[in-house]
């Protein structure tokens, strides 16, 4: 009998044949090609847990999830899943396509093997297009369907500044990420060094580098892995205390999520990581 836990999908081996059946789901969603499995991949442990990632962009989500597998939890992620709520509806017309979804008492949910989570991981990029509804719309057919939204309103920066610092609640400007990529830009060239590739950054700031902030050059892949990844470490608590605290306040009274703003649920997927390592 399938079950679908209105947490969160999560994929946990139970034996051998659980784990291929595991393996052949990430190879039907792309999540993994079949060429990449080692031989380490099959394990007869039944204490190593996976959850699927679909996350918007290449780089900087990818590492920044990644890093939370360990020997009992490995984290699979699926790439460039664009662009903000409409990013939510590929996923579902993904899992559509494969055949994974079926009709429960006259709703669409997903089905896949007992105690298995996915989560979607997206910005609401706030526009001039103003799609609040469909924003919200997505949001909620996900959950329904039983896919988790780790979402950001604006944008997923915003979960990594928390990691510094509060964030004001009466500062409009804190509602854009123009706002969060200032602040980060700022932190980045403080200092000190958390080790020669930051150095690195420092040193071309003080010679007076013209391109210089984080938007320009922390957002690629290698610089995110290489020095903001470190930048963040240790801080992991703080964020999650501070994004919730967030999140509290914009749910009393309840209002719908693009009226959350500044707020990310990036710290749900997060606990959630923790506690399954």
């Amino acid at each position: 009998m399938m079950r679908i836990s209105p947490v969160c999908i999560f994929l946990d081996c139970w034996g051998q044949s659980q784990f291929c059946t595991t393996i052949n789901l990430l190879i039907a969603m792309e999540v993994i090609e079949p060429w990449d499995l080692q031989a380490d991949s099959v394990r007869s442990s039944d204490t190593v847990n996976n959850v699927i990632i679909f996350c918007e962009d290449d780089a900087v989500e990818p590492t920044y999830f990644q890093d939370f597998g360990t020997p009992n939890l490995h984290v699979s992620i699926n790439r460039n899943y664009k662009q903000h709520h409409f990013h939510v509806d590929a996923v579902v017309e993904h899992f559509r396509a494969i055949g994974m979804l079926e009709f429960v008492d006259g709703v669409e949910r997903l089905k896949i093997d007992e105690g298995s989570y996915v989560w979607c991981v997206f910005d609401r990029d706030k526009a001039p297009d103003k799609a609040d509804a469909a924003f919200n719309l997505s949001i909620r057919n996900a959950e329904d369907m039983g896919v988790r939204v780790a979402w950001s309103n604006d944008n997923f920066e915003l979960w990594l500044l928390l990691h510094f610092e509060n964030v004001p609640l009466d500062n409009p400007t804190f509602e854009h990420r123009d706002t969060y990529y200032g602040r980060l830009t700022e932190i980045v060239a403080e200092g000190p060094a958390v080790n020669s590739a930051h150095q690195a950054i420092l040193n071309q700031i003080a010679a007076g580098a013209p391109t210089y902030s984080y938007y320009n050059w922390m957002k690629s892949e290698s610089n995110f892995k290489n020095v903001t990844r470190h930048l963040l470490t240790g801080l992991t608590s703080d964020a999650i205390q501070r994004a919730r605290a967030l999140h509290d306040h914009f749910s009393t009274p309840a209002r719908p999520p693009h009226q959350m703003m500044p707020c990310t649920l990036v710290y749900q997927l997060v606990e959630q990581l923790l506690s399954l390592q």
